[in-house]
């Protein structure tokens, strides 16, 4: 039988790229070799910004505007996987960009092919349609576990809110206005907690105040890995191609010392 202690951390990437909208996602997985990207977004055109110092030519996508769905999406990724099978490699990186439209264009898929509730000609989404829309997720996710190559999708995040203030008890106060207490992807909270279970790696993208440089952690309330050589806390990757700059990372021998990263979480 295998042994956990016998695990070796894969050199195929497959994660999510964590942000708020502009903070560099996009950018850092066009630095991922032969890319292809599900732009769902519709904002490619935010690369040029950066093709200064990061190549671009290397990059195909295809735009899904809401009116594509499911069926669209899945036929490309088959035609992926067809071709992976019989090894003609069709990419190195597969990057979906973003799961949060993503998920939008599957309920609006949903509202095309159901007949739901309406309030005049406004379709309201129900339960069938989150039901379209989880499982049109999940199988996108098993398809993109299968493929021998990088992965990537990108999600936007939100403030998470909630209620903090104890009594002496330990009790929450019952009377007390809600506060950030951390950050969520930007859907639905059961969907986001069973998408974040298909990675063992999820980094969270920011800027500086002044906007001037781009940072991203490796931990974090909703950032993880499974690579112990990734340090601890904001890292400032501005001017550099983060798929050089990470495997450059990872590939040190040395672990970070575990009381060394409690301290710097603290």
């Amino acid at each position: 039988m295998p042994k956990a202690s016998d695990i070796k951390p894969s050199k195929r990437f497959f994660g999510m790229f964590v942000s708020r909208s502009g903070d560099g996602k996009t950018c850092a997985g066009a630095s991922f070799p032969n890319s292809y990207y599900f732009d769902t977004d519709m904002r490619m055109r935010g690369l040029l910004g950066v093709k200064h110092f990061q190549p671009i030519d290397h990059i195909t996508y295809d735009t899904y505007p809401p009116k594509k769905g499911f069926a669209q999406i899945e036929e490309k990724l088959t035609s992926f996987e067809q071709l992976f099978t019989i090894n003609q490699k069709p990419y190195d990186t597969i990057i979906m960009d973003s799961a949060t439209t993503m998920l939008r264009l599957f309920v609006t898929d949903s509202h095309d092919l159901t007949q739901g509730k309406k309030i005049g000609s406004l379709r309201m989404s129900g339960p069938a349609d989150f039901n379209y829309e989880q499982e049109a997720m999940m199988q996108v996710l098993d398809i993109l576990r299968g493929l021998p190559c990088h992965v990537i999708v990108n999600a936007h995040i939100i403030d998470k809110f909630g209620k903090e203030k104890r009594d002496e008890h330990g009790k929450l106060l019952d009377y007390q206005e809600s506060q950030v207490v951390g950050e969520k992807l930007s859907i639905r909270d059961k969907l986001g907690e069973n998408i974040l279970l298909f990675f063992d790696e999820v980094y969270r993208f920011s800027r500086s105040q002044d906007g001037h440089r781009h940072l991203v952690e490796f931990h974090s309330d909703v950032a993880k890995t499974a690579y112990s050589q990734l340090p601890w806390g904001k890292q400032d990757w501005t001017g550099k191609q983060f798929f050089p700059w990470w495997n450059e990372l990872i590939s040190k021998e040395t672990p970070m010392p575990v009381q060394k990263a409690e301290a710097v979480k603290k």
